[in-house]
């Protein structure tokens, strides 16, 4: 075999491998976000850090990134369960 035949047997089987690596990973992206769609996803945060989250008098989670998160998981197609609580307890 030529060496510039050698060289194009490289760099083919350099692409196959790439090609095969980039489907892969398409596939894996797809599939955590059909997950991700299945199930609820539970989000914690501090009920003592207004105006960003907090617990409004009705004892619902409130705030800035309660809302944030809300919107976000809409857009994205994802159920989220927003849970507050003391922020040691939050891990």
């Amino acid at each position: 075999m030529s060496r510039v035949s050698c060289k194009l047997l490289c760099v083919l089987l350099l692409c196959a491998v790439l090609c095969a690596c980039l489907t892969s990973r398409a596939q894996a992206e797809d599939e955590l976000f059909r997950n991700l769609e299945s199930e609820v996803v539970l989000v914690g945060g501090d009920r003592f850090y207004p105006p960003y989250e907090f617990l409004d008098k009705d004892g619902n989670p409130a705030g800035f990134n309660v809302d944030l998160t809300r919107a976000i998981a809409r857009v994205m197609g994802m159920e989220v369960e927003i849970v507050l609580g003391a922020w040691g307890d939050m891990r």
